[in-house]
């Protein structure tokens, strides 16, 4: 964030530089071009960077401390004692993330149960998720990590 304040106030003293140096043979609509592009770059990188803040901010809202997903043989199981047997699942995919965000674990119960995880925050690889979900479910359950962008 800072760096992207730093970039913004660069282009003003370039362009401010520019405009004072070339001020006399541009015209005033050549001058609002390259003030407009020079600004416009800036702070649409800016608006990028307060954006992705947010979102960061929000995930970290969403963490809780304790294990994130329990795999074994009975299921899996998450949030202190709620769980789902192999049989129960009906629902287990990867959904990547909106705008270069990270990818989503979701696991749906044919009860209504339902964990989102945020895969960035597991200190876990996709791959070695699915590798536990596929040998601990007798082979039923597979993870298909195409959509994980790893």
């Amino acid at each position: 964030m800072r760096l992207r304040l730093f970039s913004l106030v660069v282009s003003l003293v370039i362009l401010g530089g520019l405009s004072i140096w070339q001020g006399w043979s541009l015209s005033s609509g050549q001058i609002g071009w390259w003030i407009a592009l020079g600004l416009g770059y800036s702070l649409i990188w800016l608006l990028i960077g307060v954006v992705n803040w947010r979102r960061a901010v929000g995930a970290q809202r969403s963490f809780q401390p304790g294990v994130a997903l329990l795999i074994g043989r009975g299921g899996l199981q998450w949030a202190d004692q709620l769980g789902v047997t192999w049989d129960g699942l009906s629902q287990l995919a990867i959904r990547r993330g909106l705008f270069g965000g990270a990818a989503h674990l979701d696991i749906t119960g044919q009860a209504g149960q339902s964990l989102s995880l945020n895969l960035d925050s597991l200190d876990t690889a996709a791959g070695t998720i699915d590798s536990a979900v596929e040998s601990l479910s007798g082979g039923t359950w597979h993870v298909d990590t195409r959509r994980a962008g790893n």
